[in-house]
């Protein structure tokens, strides 16, 4: 990692200084630094605390975690990638564990894992998830790899998959239905303002002698 600008963010902690051996008072510092993903430098805002007696700079565990998980997200975001909360979504919504899910996909039986828990997918494989928001493709390529899955398991799924298209399609005519409903109000309310207006003309009209 190499960093850059430093500023202060007024959190004051108890915490084990490693330099110092001992627990300190540290405060919470934002800072910008670079780390290399995927060959890729990638500029983001990281968090370390400093050590309020030898002024030293340091990133606990957790700290780390979330240091990295920012910096992959940065590159995720930069490069139209699928986050890991995002692609559990998907897996949760046709009801499957993460090796039914990659089978189901064709994939290796730990891919699944591999990406909700922080690697990053390639771009073949992330097209392919982002087509999955769609049950309709969904269900072909249930079709495509029907033979990964168990017959029950198979059987399961395009009923779960056959129901999401249904929700779907009742959403949309429900839509369809309040767009009609608003247009046929339009139109009524534009007929009531002309006989309104044409009633208001007459009455203007100056009566014969």
């Amino acid at each position: 990692m190499q960093n850059a600008c430093h500023s202060m963010k007024q959190i004051f902690k108890k915490d084990f200084c490693p330099y110092c051996e001992k627990v300190t008072e540290v405060s919470l510092v934002s800072k910008t630094e670079t780390l290399s993903v995927l060959g890729e430098p990638v500029e983001y805002e990281a968090q370390v605390y400093k050590c309020s007696i030898c002024n030293n700079e340091f990133a606990p565990s957790e700290l780390e975690k979330r240091n990295f998980k920012v910096a992959y997200d940065t590159y995720r975001k930069r490069h139209k990638l699928l986050t890991p909360e995002e692609i559990r979504k998907t897996r949760k919504k046709y009801g499957l564990g993460q090796r039914l899910f990659s089978r189901f996909l064709g994939w290796g039986e730990i891919t699944i894992h591999r990406y909700e828990s922080g690697a990053i997918q390639d771009a073949a494989h992330n097209e392919v998830l982002s087509l999955l928001e769609e049950p309709r493709n969904a269900l072909k390529v249930l079709e495509l790899n029907r033979a990964n899955l168990s017959i029950e398991e198979a059987e399961k799924l395009e009923k779960r998959i056959k129901e999401l298209i249904e929700q779907e399609e009742s959403g949309e005519n429900r839509a369809l239905l309040r767009v009609l409903w608003l247009t046929d109000e339009e139109s009524r309310d534009r007929k009531s303002t002309r006989l309104n207006s044409s009633h208001t003309d007459i009455s203007r009209m100056p009566s014969s002698a």
